[in-house]
C-alpha cells in the first residue's frame, strides 16, 4: 500500500475530519492563485480520465478545505505547532519503517515504489532541492542539485532528499502543487527556516532519517560499548555515522528527542545566529542576544582565535558564562562542559553545552 495521501485518501468522510484539523497557513503562504485557477481545479478533479470517483471526492475536499481555510489567514504561525509534528513524525516514521537497512533510511528505494523519479544533476546555485509536478504525464519529479555538494548519498545530499520527500508525502504540499495553489519553489538548506511549508519538510526529513526510537536506542547503545563514556561531541559523529546525516541536523534530533539535555549555539562570524535546548535543560536567561556576538569568555568566543581549528576538546566552564541562573536554583552548582566544532556544511561554529 502506498504511503502518498495516507492520512486523507483512506474515505472521503475521515478526509474531511484530517484536512479540517490541517493547519492550513502552509497553503496560504505560497497561494498564488484566482478563483478562474481554482475552478479549473474543481474541473480537473471531477475529470474521470483523472481520478476515480472515490479519489475524486476525497481530493475534492482537502481542496475546497484548503481554498476556503486559508483565506481566513491573517498570519503565519513561525513554529510547527505541537499536534501538527506529531501528525508529520507519525507518517514519517511509518515510512521509515518500511524503508530501512538497520538505521539506514533507503531514502532511493522510497521515491522508486512511489513512482518519483529523482535527478541528481548540475543546477549552479538555483536551489539545493525542488519537486516539480509535471502536467504532461501527471508524475512528481525531484531535482538534487549537486552543484551545491547535494551529491548522491552524501549527508547533505540525503537531506535534501528526504526534505523533497516531505513536500511530496505531506498531503496539502503535494496537492497544492498539484492543482496550482502552491507555485514550486526552489529549496535551501537554511536551520532557520521562514516559511512553513520549509519547516514541515525539514521536520519530515528529520523524522524521516532519524526515526526516535531508533535514535534514541542507539544513543543508549553507544554509551552502553564505549564503557558509560559521558555525553560529548563524540555522541554526536556517532549518530551521525550510523544515521548518515550531517552533524548539525543530527544536533537538531538530538535536541528533540536526544537522551542527554543540551544546549547549543550556533554562530557565524562571532555572531550568535541560532540555538537548540533540549526541553529538560534549565531555562536560563541567556547572557547573549540572538544577532549580537557570542561572550568572549565562552569557549565559542576563544574558537574564533583559533587558526584553522575544526574541534575544540572539552573544556570546563560555569554555568554564568553563558546564562543568569537564578541564586536559588542548584542545577547550576552541576558542572558545565563547553565543546565547539566547526559545519563546514554550512559555514557556522557550533558551541555545544551540557552537564556531567
Amino acid at each position: 500500500m502506498k504511503f502518498i495521501g495516507q492520512e486523507c485518501c483512506k474515505d472521503p468522510a475521515k478526509a474531511r475530519q484530517v484536512v479540517l484539523a490541517y493547519p492550513l497557513h502552509v497553503a496560504s503562504v505560497a497561494l498564488k492563485t484566482t478563483a478562474k485557477k481554482m475552478k479549473e481545479c474543481f474541473r480537473q478533479c471531477f475529470d474521470k480520465s483523472i481520478l476515480t470517483e472515490w479519489q475524486q471526492e476525497t481530493e475534492m475536499i482537502c481542496l475546497s478545505t484548503l481554498w476556503t481555510k486559508s483565506k481566513k489567514i491573517k498570519a503565519s504561525p513561525k513554529m510547527i505547532l505541537p499536534h501538527r509534528k506529531t501528525q508529520i513524525s507519525k507518517l514519517a516514521e511509518d515510512i521509515a519503517h518500511e524503508f530501512s537497512n538497520k538505521n539506514l533510511t533507503l531514502l532511493n528505494e522510497i521515491a522508486k515504489f512511489e513512482n518519483v523519479p529523482v535527478h541528481f544533476d548540475n543546477y549552479e546555485n538555483a536551489f539545493d532541492g525542488m519537486l516539480l509536478y509535471d502536467t504532461d504525464s501527471s508524475e512528481f519529479h525531484i531535482h538534487v542539485n549537486i552543484d551545491n555538494a547535494n551529491k548522491q548519498d552524501s549527508k547533505r545530499g540525503r537531506f535534501t532528499l528526504a526534505h523533497e520527500l516531505g513536500h511530496f508525502f505531506l498531503d496539502e504540499h503535494r496537492l497544492g502543487l498539484k492543482y496550482g495553489l502552491l507555485e514550486s519553489h526552489a529549496s535551501f538548506h537554511n536551520i532557520n527556516q521562514k516559511l512553513p511549508i520549509e519547516e514541515e519538510a525539514d521536520y519530515f526529513a528529520s523524522c524521516l532519517l532519524m526515526p526516535r526510537d531508533k535514535f534514541r536506542n542507539h544513543s543508549s547503545e553507544y554509551k552502553r560499548q564505549s564503557g558509560n563514556r559521558n555525553f560529548s561531541l563524540d555522541t554526536l559523529l556517532n549518530l551521525s555515522e550510523s544515521f548518515q546525516t550531517s552533524i548539525l541536523s543530527t544536533l537538531i534530533r538530538f535536541g528533540e528527542v536526544g537522551t542527554h539535555e543540551i544546549f547549543a549555539v550556533i554562530s557565524k562570524d562571532k555572531i550568535a545566529k541560532w540555538f537548540v535546548k533540549s526541553t529538560d535543560f534549565p531555562n536560563w536567561k541567556f547572557k547573549f542576544k540572538i544577532g549580537d556576538p557570542v561572550p568572549q569568555t565562552t569557549v565559542a568566543g576563544e574558537f574564533y582565535n583559533m587558526e584553522n581549528r575544526k574541534f575544540t576538546t572539552v573544556e570546563q566552564l560555569d554555568a554564568d558564562d553563558w546564562f543568569n541562573p537564578p541564586a536559588d536554583d542548584h542545577r547550576a552548582d552541576r558542572q558545565m562542559y563547553e565543546q565547539c566544532f566547526y559545519s563546514d556544511s554550512y559555514g557556522y561554529v557550533v558551541s555545544l553545552l551540557w552537564f556531567a
